[in-house]
């Protein structure tokens, strides 16, 4: 009988899924302090900042905590009435809390899903996929859907298809063919998933990240 996947074969398939290079977009303001202090999560940001993360929970503006320019919420707050219908293991603010405790990257074939979300100036800071999943292998997940937005998503509470809870998160130690096949499994998709964010619990450190930023894809 077969064992689990190594580390290694893991990274490999996601690398083969993913492609070489992960997107973080950031306003270009926060990049030389990203560079010289890393990349964490909003909620470190703010604890960093000698802020209260529960203070910056659903924003609705871009908001500047210590150095760093805090992405909104918007797409949550737009769709808030839906997300206290949709989520089954969170109310909105604890929702919004574990968003805040994550960094967003981007395969490459989604680069067009972020052009012209931002009204400020943004840049793109490119990881190598391998690297980054072989320094966070353990703290990586995968997802289908945008956690972060609830538009367009109904209110009507028969539609449990649409229901939301930590599962929409894929640990990546599970592999990518688990990852694929979980919501056709369970019964909320015919077919396949593709990857569309990958999602880093914790932050990097400024050496490991300047290991892992490369150029952008050709």
């Amino acid at each position: 009988m077969p064992g689990a996947p190594s580390c290694a074969d893991i990274i490999a398939d996601a690398v083969a899924h993913l492609g070489p290079r992960l997107a973080h977009v950031t306003a270009a303001e926060n990049v030389p302090h990203i560079r010289a202090h890393g990349l964490w999560p909003a909620a470190e940001v703010a604890r960093r900042a000698g802020i209260d993360p529960a203070t910056i929970l659903l924003r609705r503006d871009r908001l500047k905590v210590g150095q760093a320019r805090l992405n909104h919420q918007r797409p949550f707050l737009a769709g808030i009435n839906a997300a206290r219908v949709r989520l089954v293991d969170h109310g909105v603010e604890a929702w919004a809390a574990q968003l805040d405790e994550r960094v967003y990257f981007f395969p490459a074939r989604k680069r067009d899903a972020f052009h012209g979300s931002f009204e400020l100036a943004t840049d793109v800071l490119w990881l190598d996929t391998a690297g980054l999943l072989a320094a966070a292998c353990d703290r990586s997940d995968l997802r289908a859907l945008n956690s972060g937005s609830f538009r367009q998503i109904p209110t009507d509470p028969a539609r449990t298809s649409y229901d939301r809870d930590l599962s929409i998160y894929r640990p990546l130690a599970e592999g990518i063919s688990a990852f694929r096949s979980h919501r056709r499994d369970t019964g909320r998709k015919k077919g396949l998933d593709d990857v569309k964010e990958v999602s880093l619990r914790g932050g990097l450190d400024p050496d490991t990240l300047a290991g892992l930023i490369c150029g952008p894809p050709p």
